[in-house]
C-alpha cells in the first residue's frame, strides 16, 4: 500500500511540474488578470457560503 502511493504522488507531482512548465509563459503574460479573476470567483464564494444555509 505504501508503494502504491508513493508511485501515485511521484506521478502526480511530475504531471504538476509538466503542467506547470508549459503554462509558465502563459501566466507571464496574463497572470495579473488570471489571479483577479480567481481572486474574484472566491469573493464571490466567500459571499454565497453564509447565504447559502
Amino acid at each position: 500500500m505504501a508503494a502504491t502511493f508513493a508511485l501515485v504522488e511521484c506521478l502526480t507531482k511530475l504531471f504538476i511540474a509538466g503542467f506547470a512548465g508549459r503554462v509558465s509563459g502563459w501566466l507571464g503574460r496574463c497572470g495579473k488578470g488570471f489571479n483577479r479573476t480567481c481572486g474574484g470567483l472566491f469573493v464571490l464564494l466567500g459571499a454565497w457560503l453564509p447565504l447559502s444555509r
